[in-house]
């Protein structure tokens, strides 16, 4: 058995079921990206058609959504190899400047 979304309200045994959830992921997601559903779309792979219809029909597929989770975490990965950098940049600074 696989992971359980956490806003999950119809649990399903069978993962090819769509999951209707309380609070809308993809919304949820571009705002905090700052990026429109189209490249939200874009950028999981499906088309930008293909996620408004699931958004209409108010249901959202295990698929999506974990393809939305990585993306989430991808960015998040991101920002921390960014701190990181600075935080090299900083030391080698402080190094070779002494």
């Amino acid at each position: 058995m696989g992971r359980k979304p956490k806003n999950q309200i119809n649990q399903t045994e069978n993962q090819d079921q769509p999951i209707i959830e309380e609070e809308n992921l993809v919304k949820k997601t571009c705002r905090e990206l700052g990026i429109t559903q189209k490249e939200l779309a874009e950028r999981i792979g499906v088309k930008p058609e293909s996620l408004n219809s699931s958004l209409s029909r108010g249901n959202i597929s295990l698929q999506i959504e974990k393809a939305v989770d990585l993306l989430l975490e991808v960015e998040s990965l991101k920002i921390k190899l960014n701190d990181y950098s600075i935080l090299k940049t900083a030391i080698n600074n402080i190094i070779y400047k002494h």
